[in-house]
């Protein structure tokens, strides 16, 4: 698979980047397809539910084992100089 990704610097102080196109279109329905199961929502820094907070986050070692996903980690850590277990 062959795509560019752009990246984008959109603020300063602090730095924030955008990334463009990070992940092909069957990249970001299989990372869909296989965060599902593990969703929750997303917790307030107490701990605790809020009904303004509508994030969700998901978590599972199950990632790291994935070809596709370790294949986007890859790509992220090389782009953004992080480690891969950021």
């Amino acid at each position: 698979m062959s795509f560019t990704v752009h990246i984008e610097k959109a603020k300063s102080d602090p730095d924030i980047y955008l990334f463009h196109n990070l992940l092909s279109a069957e990249e970001g329905i299989h990372l869909s397809e296989v965060a599902e199961p593990y969703l929750n929502r997303s917790a307030t820094f107490s701990g605790t539910d809020d009904y303004r907070r509508t994030s969700h986050s998901a978590f599972s070692t199950h990632f790291y084992e994935d070809p596709v996903l370790q294949r986007v980690i890859q790509r992220c850590s090389a782009l953004s100089g992080l480690p891969e277990s950021h």
